[in-house]
């Protein structure tokens, strides 16, 4: 029988993790730990800070809040709405003035001068052409502007404007005429056509 023996040694098994190794994976651990736990305390107490301060703040606004209440309550409501009125009493009293000038047509006419023109436009024109046309005065007043071929028409034209303008309080009483500007080929002395004013 044989028996082999063997001279080679054979290394020793390392444990794998060894008791300091472990040690300071422990320690390490915890130190992670113990800084997470100190972090989340910390960020609690400013969660419970900020807490606190908003309760406070929250106290105070509902404190103003009853006091403004109880003023409101307190104040005579008769004695306020007199105040409010009395405060609102020249305004009404301005505008009821600009309410009853304005029905009485002095500003102009509430429907505008439409009705005074239609009237005018219907009054014939035979040798006259008008040039311009103002209504003044809240209606009251016209001002007419233009052209004759005669100067013999311009009072025909002026007398149907007044008898048609007499329902709305308009009467052209003065009358200005003069001959247009000669052109370069007319003669001075044949002025062929006439501009007048009406107002």
């Amino acid at each position: 029988m044989s028996q082999q023996i063997n001279l080679l040694r054979k290394p020793e098994k390392q444990p794998l993790l060894s008791a300091i190794t472990a040690m300071l994976i422990l320690l390490l651990w915890c130190i992670a730990l113990g800084s997470f736990v100190w972090s989340g305390s910390r960020d609690l107490d400013t969660a419970q800070a900020a807490t606190e301060r908003s309760a406070q703040t929250l106290a105070s606004q509902r404190q103003l809040v009853q006091a403004l209440q109880k003023k409101l309550n307190d104040h005579d409501t008769q004695h306020s709405i007199s105040a409010q009125i009395a405060v609102l009493e020249p305004q009404t009293l301005v505008s009821r003035d600009l309410l009853d000038r304005l029905r009485a047509g002095e500003f102009g006419s509430l429907n505008g001068y439409g009705d005074q023109l239609t009237e005018f436009a219907r009054v014939p024109q035979k040798g006259v052409w008008v040039t311009r046309v103002t209504v003044s005065d809240a209606g009251r007043s016209l001002r007419v502007e233009g052209r004759a071929l005669k100067k013999e028409q311009i009072l025909p034209y002026a007398a149907g404007l007044n008898s048609a303008m007499k329902k709305y309080g308009i009467a052209l009483t003065g009358v200005e005429v003069i001959p247009a500007p000669p052109t370069s080929d007319t003669p001075t002395s044949d002025a062929s056509i006439w501009n007048f004013k009406l107002y």
